[in-house]
């Protein structure tokens, strides 16, 4: 159903049947979002290399209440959706809940000094929070929620690129072979493996391949660009 035979519904009768309404909007909703491409790899760092992308709900879905609660009931389809980041659930990212489900995914995998969970934490709340989608006038807007757990991947990776230029210029190698290693140990991740729209996996493989050998300019060219760790 499109969005003006949404309209003529809701224009027929002062008692148009909301519950098909709902049915419509959430369908409606749902092939927007799987119409979204993942991002590819680019110079700047975002959520979307390493997560589903975030898209925002129709006006007539948030109007029907669809918003109200954190779960859609709508899985990703990656067999018949290519855009689809494996078969997560697709999720409200303005809803109340939102922020306790980030605090379930929150990793406890190792992290360099100066980097903690609990800020990466804090960090993706706020981000959710400040989307302009999910403030007074917003229409909402919905990701899958193996983002949550990309997010926290791609705070971890560049983390470490930070740590493989800052051991570099302290001229210690012992740290730089480590982040080399952990950084080829996210690279491989599983939730790398299920959002990869082609090349994602190869392209962090690269870069760890480098700092293992010592080369640390392109982990410090994306540190030093990747919103966030700042």
């Amino acid at each position: 159903m499109t969005n003006e035979e949404i309209s003529v519904v809701e224009q027929s009768s002062p008692t148009f049947d909301r519950t098909r309404l709902a049915a419509a909007s959430q369908e409606l909703a749902r092939q927007i979002a799987v119409s979204t491409p993942v991002r590819r790899p680019r110079r700047r760092l975002a959520v979307g290399i390493a997560a589903a992308a975030i898209v925002a709900v129709p006006t007539a879905a948030a109007a029907t209440g669809l918003l109200d609660g954190l779960r859609s009931g709508i899985f990703g389809q990656p067999d018949k959706n290519s855009e689809d980041a494996g078969t997560s659930e697709w999720i409200n990212i303005c809803a109340p809940g939102y922020p306790a489900l980030i605090r379930e995914h929150k990793p406890d995998g190792p992290l360099p000094a100066g980097f903690t969970w609990a800020r990466a934490t804090q960090k993706q709340i706020s981000q959710a929070a400040a989307n302009p989608e999910c403030q007074p006038g917003g229409h909402g807007a919905q990701q899958q929620e193996i983002g949550i757990v990309g997010w926290f991947d791609m705070y971890a990776t560049c983390a470490w690129y930070s740590e493989a230029a800052t051991a570099a210029d302290a001229g210690d190698a012992k740290r730089v072979t480590r982040a080399g290693h952990e950084l080829k140990t996210l690279a491989n991740s599983e939730v790398n493996r299920i959002t990869d729209g082609g090349g994602l996996v190869e392209f962090k493989n690269r870069i760890a391949d480098d700092v293992l050998a010592g080369d640390v300019a392109k982990a410090r060219d994306w540190a030093q660009n990747c919103e966030l760790i700042k």
